[in-house]
């Protein structure tokens, strides 16, 4: 049976299933507002769990299965959390880690745009992080996906993608069946770097209790088993493709990537995508109004500026990444994530999608990766 944060975000304090909860709350005369709770566990079962589902998850996880999958799609409750507060101090960031430890010059604080619409971007060399997350669903026997990537840790074995792709929001479990298949390309003929399976999920509890799409991110220690053996293997996904760094706090409009896996149809039908390569979009990022629930979205479309991005649903979970290095090396092909994609939609009503966004970055986001950084995994 699959485990239902929801219930463990009420019992958190009793639960031993929890492996640790952040709590930084103002005093009642501090004015500031209440910072969110961070919830990190091990998948039901521990390291004998961890064997058990990823031994079926080789099963199930074909390359046909993988050629199959449709994206993920969500019904979001309404969010009934406290409005975000936005910005909360200076801008700061952890640095990308490359496989042989090169260096890559980033810059942690660029200045903020003096335009509303980048230049246009040619052509990008597409980062090796960047993959799928393949989800089972149980209940219609099918996989489904979403998009994530491979972020720089203590460990080497983090990865980034949207809650609601770790989190069934439908029913408050995570889902029981879930792998992560970096620089996944051309359908289930490669992925150079194999699958790996979740032993750690850190998410925010407004995300789990509420859906707060300002919450829409989460981090998951990943884990992969020895093929001859069948126990953990000890490998590191960071040491076969390294990890993209990460920033918060930082200027509205900063100009990047977002990198993601589309596939689903525009809603007038026509299909552009495969899903089987990943896609790219090149702007400027700027902040939304606050919609459905979303008080601090940042992303572009027409709704605030001219730039359009025509990812359809599969994209969700793929990165925004500014600072980004496209080297003919593959293995320098980092730069600092700054969001994920949370939403895509069609923003001026012609049936096209045309617009992406993701929670802002604050000083919170620090505070769910300092929490996952530092959780192992066998």
């Amino acid at each position: 049976m699959a485990l239902s944060l929801r219930r463990v975000a009420w019992a958190s304090l009793a639960s031993t299933l929890i492996a640790s909860l952040l709590t930084t709350a103002p005093s009642p005369a501090d004015a500031a507002p209440m910072r969110p709770k961070a919830l990190s566990m091990t998948v039901p079962g521990g390291i004998a769990g961890l064997k058990q589902r990823a031994l079926e998850i080789d099963k199930k996880l074909t390359p046909k299965a993988m050629d199959d999958a449709k994206p993920l799609v969500v019904v979001p409750r309404r969010d009934r959390s406290a409005k975000k507060a936005g910005p909360s101090g200076p801008p700061g960031y952890v640095p990308p880690t490359t496989v042989d430890g090169k260096k890559v010059e980033i810059s942690p604080t660029p200045e903020p745009s003096t335009r509303a619409i980048a230049p246009l971007a040619a052509s990008v060399n597409l980062p090796i992080t960047v993959g799928k997350v393949f989800i089972y669903k149980e209940a219609t026997d099918e996989w489904v996906y979403c998009s994530g990537t491979v972020v720089t840790g203590n460990f080497k074995n983090l990865v980034a993608t949207a809650a609601h792709c770790i989190i069934d929001p439908a029913t408050g479990n995570a889902y029981k069946y879930w792998a992560f298949v970096p620089s996944y390309n051309d359908g289930g003929i490669r992925w150079p770097y194999g699958n790996w399976v979740p032993y750690r999920v850190t998410v925010w509890y407004d995300w789990v209790d509420y859906e707060d799409p300002d919450y829409d991110y989460a981090f998951i220690n990943v884990s992969r088993l020895d093929g001859e053996t069948g126990e953990p293997s000890g490998l590191r996904i960071g040491d076969f493709v390294g990890g993209q760094g990460l920033t918060w706090d930082q200027p509205i409009d900063v100009t990047g990537y977002v990198f993601a896996y589309p596939h689903a149809p525009h809603l007038d039908g026509d299909k552009v995508y495969s899903g089987w390569t990943m896609k790219w979009c090149y702007g400027t990022t700027g902040m939304f109004a606050a919609s459905q629930g979303a008080d601090w979205h940042i992303g572009w479309g027409p709704a605030i500026n001219s730039q359009t991005c025509a990812m359809t649903p599969g994209a969700d979970g793929g990165p925004f990444l500014f600072q980004y290095n496209s080297n003919d090396d593959p293995l320098l092909r980092v730069g600092l994530l700054n969001t994920v994609i949370s939403r895509v939609r069609d923003a001026d009503g012609n049936s096209r999608y045309d617009t992406w966004s993701g929670p802002y970055f604050d000083a919170d986001a620090k505070v769910l990766y300092d929490e996952a950084t530092n959780l192992w995994s066998p």
